[in-house]
C-alpha cells in the first residue's frame, strides 16, 4: 500500500521502492538494444494501463515487431516509434481537449523519465492509476 507523506502535499505518493524499481528496470532494459526496450515498454505499459496505451505492430495483420507505443497520460501524449532499421524516436505532445497541439522530440531516457514523473503525478490523484503503475514493475 502507498504511504502518505506528511507536509504541504497531502496526496499519497508512490513508495520510493516502486519509483526506484521502475527506474532500475527501465534503465536495465535501455542498456540492451532499442528494439527490446520498445517491446518491453509496449508489453508492460499496455498491461498496466490498457485504456491509455496504444501499441502498433509491423506486419500484415499487426502481429510483427512493435512499431510504436503511444501513451495518453492526462493532457500529455507520449509516443515512442521504432522504424525498420532506424533508431527509436521519442516525443511528448501537449493536448487540449484530446487534440495534440504541440509535439516535442526528446531523448529516450528523457521520455522515460517524463513518463514516469507524469504517471506518478496521476497516481497521486487516483488510486486506480497508482495500482496500475505499481503493476508496471
Amino acid at each position: 500500500m502507498a504511504e502518505v507523506r506528511e507536509g504541504a502535499d497531502s496526496h499519497p505518493e508512490l513508495p520510493d521502492s516502486v519509483r526506484f524499481d521502475a527506474a532500475a528496470v527501465l534503465a536495465g532494459e535501455l542498456a540492451g538494444d532499442v528494439g527490446r526496450l520498445v517491446d518491453f515498454l509496449a508489453v508492460r505499459l499496455a498491461a498496466a494501463l490498457p485504456g491509455a496505451v496504444d501499441v502498433e505492430h509491423h506486419g500484415l495483420f499487426g502481429t510483427g515487431k512493435v512499431k510504436a507505443v503511444k501513451v495518453v497520460a492526462g493532457d500529455e501524449h507520449y509516443e515512442l516509434t521504432l522504424g525498420r532499421g532506424s533508431p527509436v524516436q521519442a516525443s511528448v505532445g501537449q493536448a487540449v481537449h484530446g487534440v495534440v497541439l504541440r509535439r516535442d522530440a526528446v531523448a529516450v531516457q528523457e521520455w522515460i523519465r517524463r513518463l514516469l514523473a507524469r504517471l506518478e503525478t496521476l497516481a497521486a490523484q487516483s488510486s486506480e492509476t497508482r495500482a496500475a503503475l505499481e503493476g508496471l514493475i
